[in-house]
């Protein structure tokens, strides 16, 4: 009898193509869930980088459009010598693909905290940035300021779904949130040089009756 010696060899093409997709499927299916949060680092203040000085001033949750949004104030301030300071504005509504960033943390009954990030949207198709998109910090202000805003639904049903006995619909836990910034975009198709970077708020705690 002849054996096809070409058939193990098809079975494992099979079997190595059949797991790492069912792993890639897990590992996408586990994406959003909420992971531990170091949260007395994320409280302290980073101090300037390279001149710049990212705070948030103040955190709260407020009813838009019937949903129950958070809503962050934020400041930039400039120490350095380049004169005016153009950068990207935070914004978690324009499609910067992540260039802002919010990292909602949240304390379970245990004291745990579990952390998800919300970043700016990404295009489907490459985009161009506006000249709107940027903001100048003039020497004579030295400080720009702005909030954010995002719908607080998604990451408390994510908090609720991954960890039922660390969170409930009914009990609201203290919740803080950290802004970033990863700014890559120049506005070179603006005809700018904007100011590039990586940029952390220390942690601040949200004002919040109900999540």
């Amino acid at each position: 009898m002849t054996i096809n010696s070409t058939l193990p060899l098809f079975i494992f093409a099979l079997l190595v193509c059949r797991f790492p997709c069912q792993q890639s499927l897990g590992d996408e299916k586990d994406a959003d869930k909420p992971r531990i949060f170091a949260l007395e680092e994320m409280l302290k203040e980073p101090g300037h980088v390279n001149g710049l000085l990212l705070k948030t001033t103040k955190a709260e949750v407020v009813i838009k459009n019937e949903k129950r949004v958070l809503r962050v104030n934020w400041s930039l301030a400039y120490t350095g010598k380049r004169w005016p300071l153009v950068i990207l504005e935070p914004s978690l509504e324009r499609a910067t693909s992540g260039q802002t960033m919010l990292v909602v943390v949240a304390k379970g009954v245990s004291g745990e905290t579990y952390g998800v990030v919300i970043e700016s949207p990404s295009p489907r198709f490459p985009i161009k940035s506006e000249l709107a998109w940027f903001l100048e910090i003039s020497k004579e202000k030295r400080e720009a300021s702005g909030m954010v805003e995002t719908d607080l639904g998604p990451a408390k049903e994510k908090f609720i779904k991954y960890y039922p006995k660390e969170f409930s619909e009914r009990v609201t836990p203290e919740i803080y949130i950290q802004l970033r910034l990863d700014i890559q975009d120049r506005g070179l198709d603006e005809g700018l040089d904007a100011w590039t970077g990586s940029y952390s708020a220390g942690a601040i705690r949200v004002s919040l009756e109900k999540w």
